[in-house]
């Protein structure tokens, strides 16, 4: 389109990646089109390889698409970009309402909004090869109905390796075991990986496969202390114990050597998991030697600590 002007092909891109997310009607109005935008925190002539969204409130909503969208709607416009741009964003799941002060109240003069991690890290492939299949998995776990997401504290649904459902309880920590289950077993157990235990769940009794923790010599309800996630890997026999780390709870040397006796039966690989960069870096004076990281954001890779070997059992 060599006569499209950089707004344009903008606006275009996000129309696009709101039909391939099934919001067709939502994406051919232009006001919900340059609030996504200002969301995904992209302007004209960036690539979308390049974004890095963060919390945005509704003024802060119309300041950038007036800055850099040439759109100048009025300050009393803000509750119809709350109720009709922004709102149905949340319902859907692609939108997170102050992500990092839940407890905020609804009505709060700071409430803000961010895109879901999980979805930026996808939208940094749109325009490749790679976005189409991204967006179908996204996709499949958005909720069937809005109202599923009408109250406040929405449970985190995710899909299981074996294809079924389960719904984890509210929250930033939850959203990142989904991405465990989801992303970390498509990219690192392609064969298939079986999840043996999920310490959260929206009904707080968590997930246990019974036969496969017996198998493993695991038992999880005399255990002191447990993974958030255990999963078993039978092409290459690999017990692995996951952490999603929100805020603190990673495999340093001593929590290592705690689950450590937790098999008897097979040398486990310790793998601690971060949405993004920043908050890996917090932990990494105190990451144990001889396990991984991986970062949600980067989902098809992993860093190494110390080790002889890359992802794989030590003993």
């Amino acid at each position: 389109m060599p006569n499209t002007s950089p707004v344009e092909l903008q606006k275009i891109a996000a129309s696009q990646i709101l039909i391939d997310l099934g919001l067709d009607r939502f994406s051919h109005v232009e006001r919900n089109v340059v609030s996504f935008l200002a969301l995904v925190g992209i302007r004209p002539n960036e690539s979308w390889l390049d974004i890095e969204p963060v919390p945005l409130g509704i003024s802060p909503i119309l300041d950038f698409v007036r800055t850099h969208y040439q759109i100048d709607y009025a300050p009393n416009t803000r509750e119809t970009i709350r109720k009709d741009s922004v709102k149905p964003l949340e319902q859907c799941g692609i939108l997170i309402r102050n992500y990092e002060d839940p407890t905020r109240p609804t009505n709060s003069p700071q409430t803000d909004y961010l895109i879901d991690p999980t979805l930026t890290q996808a939208l940094r492939h749109f325009g490749t090869e790679k976005w189409k299949a991204f967006a179908q998995r996204y996709r499949k776990r958005m909720p069937l109905t809005i109202k599923e997401q009408s109250s406040r504290k929405v449970s985190v649904p995710v899909s299981l390796p074996d294809g079924s459902k389960l719904n984890l309880s509210p929250g930033p920590h939850s959203r990142l075991i989904r991405s465990i289950i989801e992303e970390f077993t498509h990219h690192f157990t392609p064969d298939g990986a079986q999840v043996a235990y999920i310490g959260d769940t929206a009904d707080n009794k968590g997930l246990s496969d019974e036969q496969l923790l017996k198998q493993l010599e695991i038992d999880i309800l005399n255990a002191p202390e447990k993974p958030d996630v255990i999963l078993w890997y039978p092409a290459k026999k690999w017990l692995i114990y996951l952490e999603a780390i929100h805020s603190s709870g990673h495999f340093d040397e001593a929590r290592k050597k705690l689950l450590s006796t937790l098999s008897g039966k097979y040398d486990p690989i310790y793998i601690s998991c971060f949405q993004d960069r920043k908050a890996t870096a917090r932990a990494f004076a105190t990451i144990a030697s001889q396990t991984e990281v991986w970062i949600a954001d980067e989902p098809s890779h992993l860093i190494h600590f110390d080790g002889e070997r890359f992802l794989g059992p030590y003993r």
